[in-house]
């Protein structure tokens, strides 16, 4: 398999990719990946000094779903914003269900100044292990977007 390609300050291309996908496409899978959820995830890992886990598939871990997803897929629902390149679900590395409250209050307080800006319009509530966040297009949008999984 190639080498691992990074794609940000701390993230690689095979963190938001299958392993499967990384095997057919290689360096084309970023093709796929909306720049913005890149952008988003490196933004959170610094505001928050924190390790990100996406994908950890590369170092042997069981993670693959957590990025781009192939349309025929049936780990989410299957119109899931990770099968268009435009989400990610996130693991804060060693970091407990109130720090993701935390992220996810930091996102609503400061959703006009800080993430919309950055592309961010939807979060997921509900998950105390992991954050999702996506790029959903939401004409004049006021305020984040919360769903539940």
């Amino acid at each position: 398999m190639a080498d691992r390609i990074q794609i940000s300050k701390n993230f690689f291309l095979d963190e938001y990719v299958t392993r499967a996908f990384y095997r057919k496409w290689g360096e084309r899978c970023i093709y796929w990946i909306r720049p913005e959820v890149i952008r988003i995830d490196q933004f959170l890992r610094d505001r928050f000094h924190i390790r990100i886990i996406i994908n950890d598939w590369w170092h042997g871990g069981t993670r693959e779903q957590s990025g781009l997803r192939y349309p025929y897929s049936n780990v989410g629902a299957g119109d899931s914003l990770h099968k268009f390149g435009c989400a990610s679900d996130k693991v804060f590395f060693e970091k407990d269900p109130e720090f993701y409250a935390e992220v996810r209050r930091d996102i609503v307080r400061h959703f006009d100044a800080i993430y919309k800006p950055l592309g961010l319009t939807t979060i997921e509530a509900g998950t105390e292990t992991w954050l999702h966040t996506d790029i959903r297009h939401i004409p004049d949008q006021k305020q984040i977007n919360i769903v539940y999984p």
